[in-house]
């Protein structure tokens, strides 16, 4: 028997999270072909804050959605298979992640018979095999293959899925505790590295600087699964409370550099926006009252499905088409920069990973059925 739940917008919500991580990356500065200066440094506040959001936006839905699957299976199985839900997790991330990194090494191979020792400036091969670049990136900088340099955030996913696992398997009964305790932990480690040894790139890419949004998605898992009071309680929020929290969730990016200046605002933003989002994952999954359900925008919800792929396909369309090819040159132009260059990218990155879903990743998708968790 399956009954694993579906919450129909969520997946809708990662085009969304999406869309503020490709807005930061494609809006070509002074020095646009420099993709490192120009796109990450030269951006508006705005767009950089909310960027940045997008990624924290992954952390809390991915914690939230394997914590309540695993939930599920432990309901109707008595068990949860920590083997089994590594594998699907392989499955899902693997496959894109590896193609994407081969890419650029076996690019980096060729192109180095032109430009000597090109593949020296790519971080060891290892720390992507290992799942550890963000520990690179802290190092070392992100001054290297601009479609590689993201691909920190799935480090911290699959070092989080491995721990999870475990969490799930052998100690099920605290998960609650520990879901807080890995909230306390992060704010300790952001109050560390904020007060007494202030590194931004630390609080920034450092797995345990995140822990606190897994620790948010895993307890609203867990509330929403356990407790038939919350769920009623969310699914009856009105809806003039949903404008106020959204409005206010928008003022927060607005003044994103003003509300975030202080230590205390520093240490607590990631919790901050950590429950803004696992407000809006309750509100689009439960709620009666909402103002828009984004799983009803047309074309939103194919989008979500294939956001893995616009994630990882946006950083290589970027990179052929600016670097490579120098098919865009910054111009004084507001709507070739604002408009029509973002278009052109976003285009034909939802065409390449609209083929690669189906052609590519959907076989290793209809393998993870094998490996069922319910």
């Amino acid at each position: 028997m399956n009954s694993k739940k579906y919450f129909k917008n969520l997946d809708a919500t990662r085009f969304v999270a999406f869309l503020a991580v490709f807005s930061e990356h494609t809006f070509v500065s002074t020095n646009g072909v420099d993709l490192n200066e120009g796109l990450f440094q030269q951006t508006s506040s705005f767009v950089k804050s909310f960027a940045f959001l997008g990624l924290e936006y992954f952390f809390v839905l991915s914690s939230f959605l394997i914590t309540y699957i695993a939930l599920e299976e432990i309901k109707i199985n008595r068990n949860f298979k920590a083997k089994a839900f590594v594998i699907r997790r392989a499955l899902r991330v693997f496959p894109l992640y590896f193609l994407i990194v081969a890419i650029a090494y076996l690019g980096g191979y060729f192109i180095s018979f032109f430009v000597n020792d090109f593949i020296n400036t790519l971080p060891p091969l290892s720390y992507f095999i290992t799942f550890t670049v963000n520990f690179f990136t802290i190092n070392n900088g992100t001054d290297f293959l601009f479609f590689l340099v993201f691909l920190w955030s799935i480090s911290i996913e699959e070092q989080f899925y491995i721990f999870w696992a475990i969490m799930l398997k052998f100690f099920i009964k605290h998960i609650k505790a520990i879901s807080v305790i890995l909230i306390i932990v992060s704010l300790a480690f952001r109050t560390y590295y904020t007060i007494y040894d202030y590194n931004q790139d630390i609080l920034f890419f450092h797995t345990l600087s995140a822990l606190g949004n897994f620790g948010v998605g895993s307890l609203l898992a867990i509330y929403c699964f356990r407790n038939n009071k919350f769920q009623s309680k969310i699914s009856n929020i009105p809806k003039m409370l949903n404008i106020i929290v959204y409005l206010l969730f928008l003022l927060f990016i607005i003044l994103y550099e003003n509300i975030f200046s202080s230590d205390i605002s520093i240490i607590l933003e990631r919790l901050i926006f950590s429950c803004f989002f696992a407000y809006i994952i309750a509100e689009q999954a439960y709620n009666e009252n909402s103002i828009l359900k984004l799983g009803n925008i047309k074309y939103f919800d194919y989008l979500g499905k294939i956001s893995y792929g616009l994630y990882c396909f946006h950083g290589l369309i970027i990179t052929i088409l600016v670097k490579a090819l120098g098919y865009f040159s910054y111009k004084e132009n507001l709507i070739d920069n604002m408009i029509i260059y973002p278009v052109l990218i976003l285009f034909f990155t939802i065409l390449i990973s609209s083929i690669s879903y189906k052609y590519y990743e959907s076989w290793f998708l209809k393998l993870k059925k094998k490996f069922s968790a319910t």
